[in-house]
């Protein structure tokens, strides 16, 4: 059997498992980047491969909970898997931040146990 690996990790503490899984990579260039009279390109890379990952789960509540906690902090480790890396790597770890807006939202509600209320929720880690 498999050793189980989660997907992610928040300050070295496993989450649940989430539905979906978007990794973004971004280069950004300096202000002198941009086309010419004559339509050339320059580019001007100051950074490259800025990693931002969405993660969106379909939980309960204890694991909304669960979730919600671990992003709280301003500065968090995330350790995630990274398509980026190679098969004998495959994760990476950034310091990041996680976006300051928090939707949570009702799937399926249970007015006879709250907690067993199923939860859509959304978030973006930015790398610092």
């Amino acid at each position: 059997m498999a050793e189980y690996a989660s997907i992610i990790k928040i300050d070295g503490t496993e989450l649940p498992t989430p539905s979906d899984f978007k990794p973004v990579y971004k280069d950004y260039d300096s202000k002198s980047a941009g086309r010419s009279e004559d339509l050339t390109m320059t580019r001007d890379v100051i950074r490259s491969d800025m990693k931002q990952v969405t993660f969106t789960w379909r939980v309960q509540t204890a694991d909304l909970r669960t979730i919600r906690e671990a992003i709280k902090p301003l500065s968090l480790e995330l350790t995630f898997f990274d398509i980026n890396q190679p098969a004998s790597v495959q994760y990476s770890t950034m310091t990041c931040y996680a976006e300051p807006t928090r939707e949570p939202e009702v799937i399926k509600w249970d007015a006879f146990d709250p907690e067993q209320t199923w939860w859509k929720f959304t978030v973006t880690f930015t790398e610092y």
